[in-house]
C-alpha cells in the first residue's frame, strides 16, 4: 500500500506530527496502516493512562488506539490486539472545518500494567467508507 505515517509539520514554526492519508490521487484508497510504539515497560507502575492529541479531516473510519503484550516485530496480524474502544475523544472528521487539535483524554492502561506493552494507532480506509487524514501529535504515557 502506498499509504504509511509520515513526519509532517503545518507552518514553518511547527513542531513535527505524524500525520497519515489514504486519500492518493484524487480517491480514497483501500488501506490499513499501523503506528506502533516502541515496547513500553508498565508493571511497576500503580494506574498507568495514555493521553494523545489528533487533528483530522475529511469522511472515513475513526482511527482505533489498540495495545499488545505479546507484539515483537512484523506484520501486526502475528499479535493479539485489545482496542481501547470509548476510552478517548478522536478529533472530528467530515466536511466541517477540519484540522482541529483534540485533546483524547486519559486512556486508561490500569489493565495493562505489563513489561513489552506495544500502544499502536490503527488507520483504516477505504474507496467504500472515505479516507479521513489524520494527525497525531503529544502521545505521553504517564500515571496519576
Amino acid at each position: 500500500s502506498a499509504v504509511s505515517w509520515a513526519v509532517s509539520t503545518y507552518s514553518s514554526n511547527a513542531t513535527p506530527f505524524a500525520k497519515v492519508s489514504g486519500f492518493i490521487q484524487g480517491s480514497s484508497s483501500n488501506a490499513e496502516c499501523w503506528l506502533i510504539s516502541p515496547p513500553v515497560d508498565l508493571s511497576g507502575s500503580r494506574l498507568p493512562y495514555l493521553t494523545f492529541q489528533t487533528a483530522a479531516k475529511y469522511a472515513g473510519p475513526p482511527l482505533e488506539v489498540v495495545v499488545s503484550s505479546d507484539y515483537t516485530g512484523g506484520p501486526p496480524s502475528g499479535a493479539q490486539w485489545q482496542s481501547l474502544a470509548g476510552g478517548y475523544t478522536l478529533s472530528p472528521t467530515g466536511s466541517g472545518p477540519g484540522f482541529v487539535w483534540t485533546a483524547s483524554g486519559k486512556c486508561l492502561l490500569d489493565g495493562n500494567k505489563k513489561a513489552g506493552l506495544r500502544i499502536a494507532f490503527k488507520y483504516m480506509s477505504s474507496s467504500t467508507d472515505g479516507a479521513s487524514t489524520y494527525e497525531l501529535d503529544d502521545i505521553r504515557i504517564q500515571e496519576d
